[in-house]
């Protein structure tokens, strides 16, 4: 598979933010079928130097479930340990010809993009294979396709991998829908 879906918990919405969680699932768009996953917290106890904290995202998760926090502030590791094991992780599952997507792209992975740029490591995607869901969600509700109102979530909201899946799936949804648009037209002549 050389699809992966992002998801992370932050304590801003900057490149610079805390890193709470991160959350990846590997995924075929057109058949909407799951791969590997990978899911790890940080510690909000252990230094990220230079990284931001907003009270708008701390006041934000203060209203989440407690599931939601429990995991995002339950993390041991630090942030660099953790990037390296999500290094290896891409590594041992894909090849370098990975598309990465966040929800949107500009959040989840400019945030780790920043992240490893700052601790002078190596991001282990190319920046020009980056996917928007959000873009992919526009286009699909301007041809008459809501994905987030067909597709019922699975799991707890805010927890990471269950965000991620979710994602994947109706990426998935929307890529198959697409692929009927052809046919569609066809009919119509």
């Amino acid at each position: 598979m050389h699809h992966l879906m992002l998801d992370i918990e932050t304590l801003d919405t900057t490149p610079s933010a805390v890193i709470l969680s991160i959350a990846a699932v590997f995924f075929e768009p057109l058949t909407g079928a799951l791969g590997e996953t990978f899911a790890a917290q940080i510690s909000p106890q252990k230094p990220q130097p230079n990284r931001t904290i907003s009270a708008d995202t701390v006041a934000w998760w203060a209203q989440q479930s407690d599931a939601a926090r429990k995991e995002a502030f339950s993390g041991t590791e630090t942030l660099k340990k953790t990037l390296t094991q999500f290094s290896r992780f891409i590594h041992i599952n894909s090849s370098d010809k990975i598309h990465v997507w966040g929800n949107g792209k500009e959040f989840d992975c400019s945030i780790l993009e920043h992240a490893y740029q700052q601790l002078e490591m190596v991001c282990p995607w190319d920046f020009w294979r980056t996917q928007d869901v959000r873009t992919l969600v526009t286009l699909a509700r301007t041809l008459g396709f809501d994905p987030k109102k067909t597709r019922a979530f699975e799991g707890v909201p805010h927890l990471p991998l269950d965000d991620a899946c979710h994602q994947a799936r109706y990426v998935s949804d929307i890529f198959r829908s697409l692929r009927v648009i052809p046919s569609a037209l066809e009919s119509h002549h």
